[in-house]
């Protein structure tokens, strides 16, 4: 009994393994999954070199061109007048005088300009002085302005006028160096002077009613 029932196992058994199999047959193989290959890493990985920072520059703003002013034309300049050139000074003298000659210089300006500006008192007060300096004058000045006919003040009296203090000085400017008739060696009133001498000299300035010549 009991190989019987072995031997029937068996064929139970058999007959199962059969009819699996044939059931495998007819199902269908799942499709197979293709894993892609992933690369495989380098033994060693570069270390990244560090780099500086690179420097931020903020962008610059346009320079706007600013355009240049106009400049206004000049004026055009206006037209001069040429002026006749300054007649050069003598150069400085000082001339000593005693008081005696002082008081008779000072007496002649008053005389002579009492109504003229200043500077006609000591141009006349310098023609005394100037004439001093010539040999062909005399050299003392009592002897030129009593000389004969030379001025008019010894003639009608008014040398004898007492100077004010601006006649004194005026003769003290021009016994300092102050020579405004430059040079000269005559002083006449045009109006009043009948002598035709006297006009031919040469003329080298006016002031007042007095013109003064060399």
């Amino acid at each position: 009994m009991p190989n019987k029932t072995l031997s029937l196992a068996m064929v139970i058994f058999i007959s199962a393994v059969t009819v699996a199999s044939s059931f495998a047959v007819l199902i269908p193989e799942e499709p197979k999954i293709q894993v892609a290959h992933m690369p495989e890493p380098k033994e060693k990985l570069e270390q990244p070199t560090e780099q500086a920072p690179e420097k931020t520059t903020t962008p610059k703003e346009p320079v706007q061109k600013q355009e240049q002013p106009v400049a206004p034309k000049a004026p055009e300049p206006a037209v001069q007048v040429k002026q006749p050139p300054a007649k050069a000074q003598k150069p400085y003298r000082r001339v000593e005088l005693p008081w005696r000659d002082i008081q008779l210089l000072a007496h002649m300006v008053q005389g002579e300009a009492r109504g003229e500006p200043f500077i006609g008192k000591v141009a006349v007060a310098s023609v005394v002085i100037n004439r001093l300096q010539r040999p062909n004058f005399p050299d003392t000045v009592a002897g030129i302005i009593y000389g004969a006919g030379e001025f008019c003040t010894v003639r009608d009296g008014q040398i004898n006028l007492p100077p004010n203090s601006e006649s004194y000085r005026a003769v003290q400017m021009a016994l300092g160096g102050w020579d405004p008739s430059y040079g000269s060696l005559y002083f006449y009133n045009p109006a009043r002077s009948t002598s035709k001498w006297i006009f031919s000299r040469p003329i080298q300035v006016q002031y007042g009613q007095h013109v003064f010549a060399g």
